[in-house]
């Protein structure tokens, strides 16, 4: 059984220096549309008052369409290495809503055409990225190919982010190579070697954050197991670490990701738990149930407790404020306590005995 040490929470978000991941958002729910060279924005923005004026559709030279591909490639490359054949949809969709004029005649949806164009310009733009060296593509090279015939299929083991990953396999930090975040993680190793109240938890977390790539290549290019992975990384087996790593890959906050979903299914969790009545499961549940069920039974009573003796706060407020304003128009004084007021001061006794 993994065991995961308890770590002080204060540790979580302290900060460094070093350099970020290099993805810091996810997929949005609208694509933004970048900006393209000056050229091509302005021949967008005279074709969108064009289409606007008589309905006619731009017609791109080569050298314009190259720059939009490129550049739409570019921005879908910082949210995400493969995007699905949706994302590129939407990006597509967004790119011909905010320039109308590229709007595909004959085509059902207008911009069937650039989804199709977006497609072969990722995976080119990916084979241009991994023969600069950029991890998370670079690790899928050496496929199949004429100069290669026998490596393994071009679609075989593919390694990709799953679902939530944002950043999947970084690049190391500027200035840095393996031999010197091998360093850092040898000077963690030492830390952990000492006790709990002699080691520097500040120290700790800054490097991790400085090995986060060569963390996640060992843990995507190998399948070490994790007995080896805990031995080599002991500080990712500690609460304040476990969340510190959650959210470097998903720029998710555990905790409260984790809560809200409880949060969400709740009650269909309860309904769930109800059904199950038999056995000693049933009985425990069942316990449990009740418990809660009065628990629920006495926060609604201390609200409504609550609501009705501020509603005979603010009417008594407003009661005193009337007759102090009906004094000082009449001058006279002695008011008499009104039959309202004194049934509302002893519902007021009434609530505090409650």
């Amino acid at each position: 059984m993994i065991s995961v040490q308890p770590v002080p929470m204060n540790t979580v978000m302290l900060s460094d220096n070093t350099d970020s991941p290099d993805r810091l958002s996810r997929w949005p729910e609208v694509f933004v549309v970048p900006t393209f060279s000056y050229e091509v924005e302005y021949t967008l923005k005279e074709g969108n008052c064009t289409f606007e004026k008589e309905g006619k559709s731009l017609i791109l030279t080569r050298d314009q369409k190259h720059n939009i591909l490129e550049g739409m490639a570019a921005e879908i490359y910082k949210l995400k290495a493969y995007p699905s054949g949706e994302q590129i949809r939407k990006a597509s969709e967004a790119l011909v809503t905010k320039h109308l004029c590229l709007r595909e005649r004959g085509s059902k949806t207008g911009y069937d055409g650039w989804k199709n164009s977006l497609c072969f310009k990722m995976g080119n733009y990916r084979t241009k990225l991994s023969r600069a060296g950029v991890k998370d593509v670079a690790v899928n090279a050496g496929k199949r190919s004429k100069s290669n015939p026998e490596a393994s299929a071009s679609r075989s083991s593919i390694k990709r982010p799953r679902r939530g990953e944002v950043n999947f396999l970084p690049n190391y930090p500027s200035g840095e190579n393996k031999d010197i975040l091998e360093t850092l993680r040898l000077a963690m190793v030492e830390e952990f070697k000492k006790t709990t109240a002699e080691r520097n938890m500040i120290l700790i977390h800054q490097h991790m954050q400085r090995t986060f790539a060569l963390r996640r290549e060992e843990i995507v290019n190998s399948t070490s197991p994790i007995a080896d992975l805990k031995e080599r990384w002991p500080a990712l087996f500690g609460e304040a670490q476990l969340y510190s790593e959650f959210h470097r890959i998903t720029n998710q906050n555990l905790p409260f990701s984790f809560f809200a979903g409880l949060d969400k299914y709740t009650q269909q969790l309860l309904q769930l738990y109800k059904k199950k009545r038999t056995g000693i499961f049933g009985e425990k549940m069942a316990n449990l149930l009740r418990a809660y069920a009065e628990q629920v039974r006495l926060m609604y009573n201390v609200l409504n407790i609550g609501v009705s003796f501020s509603i005979c706060v603010n009417i008594l407020t407003f009661v005193h404020q009337d007759k102090n304003d009906k004094r000082s128009k009449s001058s006279s004084f002695g008011w008499p306590t009104t039959l309202l007021e004194r049934r509302l001061i002893s519902s007021l006794q009434e609530l505090q005995g409650t």
